[in-house]
């Protein structure tokens, strides 16, 4: 009988291990699985984010080439503003001189009227004296005939500066 309790007390024993065993490699599962979950959920994200990194690479590329060709347009740019820029003073500093000659120009035209002016008077005066009747209509003729010529003269002269 000792032997048969024996047997039966190590029969238990070796059940409890098998359950043991079972309930263990059940964990053991169970914990595989959520592993086995876990990885493939982290596998997949993974490929995601290796997706979206090779697409933000391929985004970084195009901007870095936009913005090369950016700064080399600028650079171009600039370099056709400071050439617009000289050009410009240039053109101002010409306007300045050609305005400056108008100005002289017209302070001769000027001093040649007042001294056409003073010249014709002069004659005027000295063809007056002396002069009898027929003296002063020929002069009075000839006068007339040499204002029209000058109105006709200033007429075909497209500058006309009375500033």
């Amino acid at each position: 009988m000792q032997l048969a309790k024996e047997a039966f007390e190590v029969e238990e024993k070796e059940e409890k291990l098998v359950s043991d065993a079972v309930k263990h490699l059940s964990e053991a599962n169970v914990k595989i699985n959520v592993l086995t979950s876990e990885f493939s959920s982290k596998a997949e994200e993974s490929r995601r984010q290796k997706e979206e990194i090779t697409h933000l690479l391929a985004k970084v590329c195009d901007l870095q080439a936009k913005n090369k060709g950016l700064r080399s347009d600028n650079a171009e740019f600039r370099g056709n503003q400071c050439a617009y820029k000289e050009t410009q003073e240039e053109l101002t500093a010409e306007l300045a001189d050609f305005k400056e000659k108008y100005r002289e120009i017209v302070d001769l035209l000027r001093d040649t009227q007042e001294e056409l002016r003073r010249v014709s008077k002069k004659r005027k005066s000295d063809s007056y004296q002396g002069l009898g009747e027929h003296g002063i209509r020929g002069m009075f003729s000839q006068e007339i005939d040499s204002e029209e010529g000058k109105k006709n003269h200033f007429d075909l002269c497209p500058f006309h500066f009375f500033v």
